[in-house]
């Protein structure tokens, strides 16, 4: 803002530099409901895969035990040990960075169809885990988006129901926008195949050698649509939360953006990097805090022989208690069958013990959970921010229905009796204009339906005006 001096007064960052938006989604993932839909996402999707592994777990294939090893992971199992210090503490600045490992785990069971020697086993397989992970996270990262989409667009709170009947009505979009592309990725590779099929014969690898410049050619093509794909995906899922498309829309923005705008999205992925880095070490530091300080606190009326014990389950997690390790990181603690050995005293685990070790799981579970909340919030906001880069489309644009736009409440703005939900009153001048516009309108329709009746009644002489506007008598 500038005033009449030329002073300025005030700079709008965030239209200066719109991709501080990532930070604003940074804010939006430690949301209790964002990290709620992130933890059920999480364990749903680790327990569809455990039990596709289990289904699989006497195959003998290198490919079906290398994707086993890959995704049969409890989310408790991945981040176990105490959360602080963190175990890599430079891991969240750089590619490696736990957010971006949401998107190498989620596409884990697709990777295996790209290898020329996978047996059907592991081809079956990867189809299953890849097909169960879409369909879990089209609900609750769909509407995990679709809150995000709201509260980055307008601010406003949109509830957790509203956003869970969004993605269940949308569910087959977001399921299906990353599959098309795959899809069409074999109808391409067909022309391939049936050259292949012809280098059985002598004659016919003769004939595949001529028309091999046309299977090249589709293989451009293909490999146009698999990075498209690969780098695109996340943002057909921000386009659906926020122009509540259908798969063919939010296909067409998602391989706009990427090839228009690519340097564009690595640089908003390493703003997004960086954010994380910081919000990743404060999720570990409260979770780290909220382990210690509970046992601290229990410890003022906890037996002190039992004081030590809360604070080697806590850090050991429900997971090393069930299947114990050789030896704890702990220095000077062993763990033997369902003991806990210290200081050569062997004491066996009670029921109690699981328990509180079965709640600092639960933590655990939520703090390694935190990378997917960000990962779909951030994703959101980059479409958002892509958007405004290629289409000029304001940052503040979002689609809501009509029962949307009357439910989604304004934050600061109370709804007085009477009034519409989310607006606000008309005050002063437009109040009184209203006023105005109403009293005519009343009289309109009460001339009008006098002249419609047949007999209207006439007024007595002592009831006639005296005379009109200019003091003459009435005719």
């Amino acid at each position: 803002m500038i005033a009449e001096t030329g002073q300025v007064r005030e700079i709008a960052w965030r239209e200066v530099f719109p991709w501080l938006r990532i930070f604003t989604a940074l804010r939006l993932a430690f949301q209790p409901s964002k990290l709620l839909l992130a933890t059920v996402g999480v364990v749903l999707t680790s327990g569809g895969w455990f039990f596709f592994a289990w289904l699989f777990a006497g195959s003998n294939d290198p490919a079906v035990r290398e994707l086993i090893a890959q995704t049969a992971l409890w989310p408790w199992d991945l981040l176990s040990g105490p959360l602080w210090p963190p175990p890599q503490q430079t891991a969240a600045w750089t590619w490696d960075s736990p957010w971006l490992q949401v998107y190498w785990r989620l596409m884990a069971p697709f990777r295996v169809w790209l290898q020329a020697d996978a047996s059907p086993a592991a081809l079956a397989l990867g189809a299953l885990q890849g097909l169960w992970a879409l369909l879990v996270w089209s609900i609750f990262g769909g509407a995990l988006c679709r809150l995000a989409a709201v509260q980055l667009a307008q601010g406003r709170r949109y509830q957790l129901g509203q956003a869970m009947r969004h993605a269940l009505t949308k569910w087959p979009s977001y399921l299906a926008a990353p599959l098309f592309p795959l899809l069409f990725l074999f109808v391409l590779g067909i022309p391939a195949l049936l050259l292949g099929l012809l280098s059985w014969f002598g004659a016919g690898y003769l004939v595949a050698g001529l028309l091999w410049p046309v299977a090249l050619v589709l293989g451009v093509l293909s490999a146009l649509l698999l990075l498209g794909v690969a780098a695109g995906w996340p943002l057909m899922w921000g386009a659906i939360s926020t122009e509540c498309s259908d798969t063919f829309d939010a296909l067409s923005r998602s391989y706009s953006y990427v090839s228009q705008r690519p340097l564009h999205l690595l640089f908003y992925t390493s703003v997004a990097t960086a954010a994380f880095a910081f919000g990743y070490l404060v999720v570990l530091l409260v979770g780290h805090l909220t382990l210690t300080l509970t046992a601290w606190q229990a410890s003022w009326s906890t037996p002190q022989a039992r004081q030590q014990r809360i604070y080697q389950v806590q850090q050991q997690g429900l997971s090393q208690l069930l299947h114990p390790a050789a030896q704890s990181e702990n220095a000077g603690q062993l763990r033997v069958g369902n003991q806990l050995q210290q200081a050569g005293e062997e004491e066996p685990l009670s029921w109690g013990d699981y328990l509180v070790a079965f709640w600092a799981t639960v933590v655990h579970t939520v703090v390694f959970s935190f990378p997917y909340a960000f990962f779909w919030t951030v994703s959101v906001a980059i479409y958002q921010v892509l958007r405004w880069d290629a289409e000029a489309t304001h940052l503040d644009e979002v689609h809501l229905d009509e029962e949307e736009e009357d439910q989604v409440p304004v934050p600061g703005v109370s709804a007085a009796p009477g009034s519409l939900t989310g607006k606000e009153a008309p005050s002063g001048t437009e109040a009184e204009a209203a006023a105005g516009g109403a009293t005519a309108s009343e009289t309109t329709e009460s001339d009008s339906a006098g002249d419609e009746s047949p007999a209207a009644p006439e007024a007595s002489p002592e009831e006639k005006p005296a005379g009109d506007g200019e003091g003459q008598p009435s005719q």
